[in-house]
């Protein structure tokens, strides 16, 4: 079933208007810690929302990505440095990167798993995302993950 997975995921840019169930919430939350991370220390933090007014103001800060304001449900993964460096040093801050990073996957393969579509966003800016989520200054927001259910546009 992972291979399958595996390969079965994509991007997806088109979503319905459907909200998410409370269990496939909790699923992708959960999801989240599922993956491994260095000492494991999880140097990371996730966000989520599914206001519609931080949804809008996230794709302003996204380059304007239509397809963000229409996912249900938008993750926003951070790295945290300083936790990570406690133990490693100036190298910890690599594997913060690199927590947080597998952390998203982790969220994308749990999307594709519930037949959820999703949508992986590294063109943000990242003082307005910390902005509109009250995200820490010693966090680094790193990507958005868009989650929705897919919609047909053939």
């Amino acid at each position: 079933m992972m291979l399958l997975t595996l390969r079965v995921r994509s991007s997806c840019r088109y979503f319905e208007k459907d909200k998410l169930t409370q269990k496939e919430k909790d699923i992708l939350i959960r999801a989240i810690d599922c993956g491994p991370s260095s000492g494991g220390l999880r140097a990371y933090t996730v966000y989520h929302t599914e206001k519609e007014n931080n949804k809008n103001e996230l794709q302003k800060a996204s380059l304007n990505q239509k397809f963000i304001s229409q996912a249900s449900i938008i993750f926003c993964v951070c790295a945290v440095p300083e936790k990570s460096a406690e133990k490693y040093g100036e190298r910890g801050e690599l594997y913060a990167v690199q927590d947080a990073t597998i952390a998203g996957m982790c969220i994308t393969f749990a999307a594709t798993a519930l037949w959820l579509g999703s949508c992986w966003v590294g063109s943000i800016e990242t003082d307005k995302i910390k902005l509109i989520l009250d995200i820490p200054e010693n966090e680094i927001p790193l990507s958005l993950i868009c989650i929705g259910r897919w919609k047909d546009v053939t």
